[in-house]
């Protein structure tokens, strides 16, 4: 039985395949390292294929498809590894020779715009070839281009709809990434004391080993940005868009990009000092946005300012130490160091006009009321207004 996916009559006028389908190989080709993007995987590979991947998640006599990200995630997870070198494995088929054009062409514009980026950075660093979402930028590109998206979309979607609570994911969600944080913040302390790092400067190559493994640490904080992609989402859901602000977006957005570059480029190193603090700033502020969700715990949230203190003094301090490496150069790219240090510049100004705006120009609060609002808009912790609240009227 043929797959049933929504506008498949009009797509078969002008194609031979699916909407379904077509997605799915558009996850292949994007979401695989470009050393396997070659003729030998639409011979035959030895592992999933579309077709089989469009059977499993759009289902047999089912009027819809699963939602696009689950149709990529399930091939975004088949082809690939986790960091290290991949095996060969997974290498997906067309199910349909007559897609092969669409598919060559999207190959190629993908070879194209890596051959620039290239062009514009110089060659890559070898010790990352293969891990995920590495070898070609347009994934990423692809994602953060959704997530945009999503930030103009979304509120329109929402307009008319009533806002989600999510508290249970919210805490969930919190939590996870908390641990992830604390994870990488260890890790990164272990890995670069004993590889010996130096805090003034550190270069990319002397290290062996222990550069590989504050790399891996580093991938993970580059994935840690897609997943972050989810604070905007759970905004979006619960309606709170005056939380979507230029900062919030320009943040996430650029953080996700700039660390594909970096794990290309400079994946160790001098490298590891901005996450190092990030991971720790991370740790405070979504165990904060955690504790928000519970509302017992709002008397004790008074610290959200200082939150945004310790980010402001993160920043200067990844500025001291980026530039510290230019004063007393070791072999570490001074372009890259000019870049990072101009770059944080921008989120200082862009943080300390959020926090004048937050602070300094609010008036005195008049009543606890008043503070339990300040938790409940910050970040995206749990409001009452989204369900709590009815309850507390009916006392």
């Amino acid at each position: 039985m043929m797959v049933r996916c929504p506008l498949r009559s009009c797509w078969n006028r002008a194609h031979h395949s699916s909407p379904c389908d077509w997605l799915l190989q558009l996850s292949i080709i994007l979401l695989q390292p470009a050393d396997l993007r070659s003729d030998q995987w639409r011979a035959g590979g030895r592992g999933p294929t579309a077709e089989s991947f469009s059977q499993l998640y759009c289902g047999r006599g089912r009027r819809t498809c699963a939602p696009p990200l689950l149709c990529g995630l399930a091939l975004f997870i088949a082809p690939s590894s986790f960091p290290g070198k991949h095996d060969g494995h997974g290498i997906g088929r067309l199910p349909a020779a007559s897609s092969s054009t669409n598919m060559d062409q999207l190959e190629a514009f993908d070879r194209h715009l890596n051959s620039f980026v290239d062009g514009l950075f110089g060659e890559r660093d070898p010790r990352v070839r293969g891990w995920l979402l590495l070898d070609s930028c347009l994934p990423t590109l692809s994602l953060t281009a959704v997530y945009l998206l999503v930030v103009y979309l979304g509120p329109l979607y929402m307009k008319n709809r009533p806002a989600y609570s999510l508290k249970n994911v919210l805490l969930l969600y919190n939590f996870s990434v908390t641990m992830l944080s604390l994870y990488m913040l260890v890790e990164l302390i272990l890995s670069s004391w004993t590889a010996g790092y130096r805090l003034q400067c550190q270069n990319l190559d002397s290290a062996g080993d222990g550069d590989i493994r504050v790399a891996k640490v580093l991938w993970w904080y580059y994935f840690s940005k897609l997943i972050e992609f989810l604070d905007t989402v759970f905004f979006v859901l619960r309606k709170k868009n005056n939380q979507i602000t230029f900062l919030h977006v320009y943040h996430h957005a650029s953080m996700f990009n700039i660390w594909w570059c970096v794990l290309n480029w400079i994946p160790c190193g001098q490298s590891f000092f901005g996450p190092m603090l990030n991971s720790f700033i991370h740790v405070l502020m979504y165990s904060y946005y955690g504790l928000s969700t519970i509302p017992s715990m709002h008397k004790y949230l008074w610290w959200k300012k200082y939150l945004t203190q310790a980010q402001l003094v993160q920043f200067v301090m990844t500025i001291t130490h980026t530039l510290s490496a230019a004063v007393y150069p070791c072999g570490f790219p001074l372009g890259c160091l000019l870049f990072q240090s101009s770059y944080m510049m921008t989120l200082v100004i862009l943080f300390i006009n959020f926090y004048i705006k937050t602070y300094k120009k609010k008036q005195p609060q008049a009543d606890g009321k008043e503070r339990r609002n300040a938790v409940n808009n910050h970040a995206n912790g749990y409001s009452p207004s989204n369900g709590a609240s009815a309850k507390r009227k009916k006392h």
